[in-house]
């Protein structure tokens, strides 16, 4: 009888009081990241929930500052296929809500389906694959190249017909390409994991 296992990671809880940064980071749909890849033997299928908020303050004519408060979340069905014994498979599918909450207007959300992820990953060192192996430290070293495809709106608009900032919108409207490196260091129930991705936006029809 197969077995299914289900497992719960909790990776950092922190709490920020004040931090900068910069205009045009991937808050929303530019974010991508691959995580702990548990189970480096099987195939996955697997359920991801993530949530960013910060404030926005904009200075106005009579020196006072106007609050907009943005929260997105997003829920990621995602998995991982061996189609050979060093060579994996990967897919996300991000449903995506982003709210905004503005001292001048009402509150807007939007949701829906984002930008889907293809990607493989060649297992370049993984000393776990070797079960006669003895090492009491497990390496593994993943490096793959992917595309994130265009399937999430990206026109969408206020009750004024204003067009939402893109970092607000689901979806991009242009392909990108990613590659990656991931290593992970092991010591039997104890872990690190490094993650490392470059991400090359093409344009939209707005560019």
């Amino acid at each position: 009888m197969k077995k299914i296992s289900i497992y719960i990671a909790i990776i950092l809880i922190s709490t920020v009081h004040a931090v900068l940064a910069c205009n045009v980071c991937g808050s929303a749909s530019g974010a991508s990241y691959n995580g702990i890849l548990p189970q480096y033997r099987k195939n996955i299928l697997a359920l991801r929930h993530r949530y960013r908020s910060f404030d926005q303050y904009e200075l106005q004519n009579d020196n006072t500052k106007l609050k907009s408060s943005y929260q997105y979340q997003s829920v990621d069905l995602w998995g991982r296929i061996y189609l050979k014994k060093r060579v994996q498979f990967f897919f996300t599918v991000p449903y995506t809500v982003n709210t905004l909450a503005s001292e001048q207007s009402e509150t807007s959300t939007l949701k829906g389906i984002g930008d889907i992820t293809l990607q493989v990953n060649y297992n370049l060192v993984n000393t776990s694959l070797d079960t006669s192996s003895t090492h009491t430290i497990q390496h593994n070293v993943l490096i793959g190249g992917g595309v994130k495809l265009p399937t999430g709106k990206y026109q969408q608009r206020n009750r004024d017909d204003l067009m939402f900032a893109p970092n607000f919108q689901a979806g991009t409207g242009a392909y990108s390409y990613t590659t990656s490196l991931i290593y992970t260091l092991r010591y039997r129930m104890v872990g690190f994991n490094a993650d490392v991705n470059y991400i090359y936006n093409e344009a939209n029809e707005l560019a």
